[in-house]
């Protein structure tokens, strides 16, 4: 009985080639007006509830109330 060894197939262990990027002007650190970016912060589990629960009884978007709150503080204390 004889026995053959198989070899195993090559694996192609690189990685895709990185996608192209729009070339970066101005400011490097900067994003365009109007994307919208992640924000987190940690609050109590008792005021997120209430914060959702205001935005849903107003038919808003999360995002939009945070704005909206956030205009109103700006307008009244700076």
């Amino acid at each position: 009985m004889s026995t053959t060894a198989l070899q195993r197939p090559a694996r192609n262990r690189k990685s895709p080639p990185p996608a192209e990027k729009r070339p970066l002007t101005g400011n490097l650190h900067t994003e365009p007006r109007g994307s919208k970016m992640p924000f987190q912060v940690r609050i109590p589990a008792e005021i997120r509830r209430d914060f959702k629960s205001h935005a849903v009884n107003r038919d808003m978007d999360y995002n939009d109330l945070f704005v909206e709150v956030w205009q109103f503080w700006k307008e009244h204390n700076s």
